[in-house]
């Protein structure tokens, strides 16, 4: 089912997107709506949700179910149940559905803008700060200029400065935040690329950019679910494929691992 909807989701209208980025992120929860339901829940019509279905290649409503059924039903782990099993099957989801959310074209667009750009800075706040950060180590120790801004003072004052040279990668799960948005529509009147990891096609910082990689967002018990698996996940991405399609670039991150693991040695 993931594959249907990727292969068809460029030509879908905003509404049937709207459907697919609701099913890719909440499936246990629509495969118990009526049409209405879900229609009601994504704020379209009954007709729009029927229109998805021949669009992705499903003659009816009826169809859909028993196809999400059937994803559900491979992907979900055997019901012999620990407590701790619902988590795990939320952490398997999160990363199964990021995967298929990957653009390719966007993907190796984004590595072609790190590789070709002066320096990259990277913003974000909280959890997603982190995995900024993450970012910059792993850009770094394959020879690239990075730097990373995770408060809205630094992100302002970074952005203010930026040049059409340089590349901006913005990360955050809900798309929303402000200070974010606002650094990055900054950074955006300089002239430089701009890209978002972000959790929500239709948020005001995935329509804001140049490029954006989706992620997942948590479902079920989310309060239990770190926030930073996608935004990772995704980030891993990046890095594996500027890696695989330039060879000085995994030397230099090769060579920093060396090095480090002689430092962890002389320390021991």
């Amino acid at each position: 089912m993931w594959e249907q909807m990727k292969d068809v989701y460029p030509e879908m209208t905003d509404s049937e997107k709207k459907i697919a980025d609701y099913l890719m992120t909440n499936m246990n929860d629509a495969i118990e709506l009526t049409i209405t339901e879900l229609a009601q829940a994504i704020q379209t019509s009954p007709g729009t949700v029927t229109r998805f279905c021949k669009t992705i290649g499903v003659g009816s409503y009826s169809a859909l179910k028993l196809m999400m059924q059937k994803t559900l039903t491979e992907t979900n782990l055997p019901q012999t149940a620990t407590s701790l099993e619902p988590m795990q099957r939320s952490y398997i989801e999160l990363i199964q559905t990021t995967a298929h959310l990957i653009d390719q074209d966007e993907l190796l667009a984004i590595c072609d803008h790190i590789r070709g750009c002066r320096s990259v800075h990277l913003y974000g706040l909280g959890n997603a700060g982190l995995v900024a950060q993450e970012m910059e180590y792993r850009l770094r120790r394959m020879g690239l200029l990075a730097t990373t801004a995770f408060d809205s003072h630094s992100m302002v004052m970074d952005a203010s400065i930026v040049t059409k040279d340089d590349l901006i990668i913005a990360f955050s799960n809900s798309g929303e935040s402000r200070e974010v948005v606002q650094a990055v529509q900054l950074a955006k009147e300089s002239g430089c690329t701009t890209v978002a990891f972000v959790g929500y096609q239709h948020s005001p910082l995935a329509e804001l950019v140049d490029h954006r990689l989706l992620t997942a967002g948590a479902s079920g018990e989310a309060f239990l679910i770190n926030t930073q698996l996608p935004l990772l996940f995704t980030a891993d991405a990046v890095t594996k494929t500027l890696m695989e399609t330039n060879e000085d670039l995994k030397a230099h991150y090769l060579k920093t691992l060396k090095a480090l693991d002689r430092l962890k040695e002389r320390s021991d």
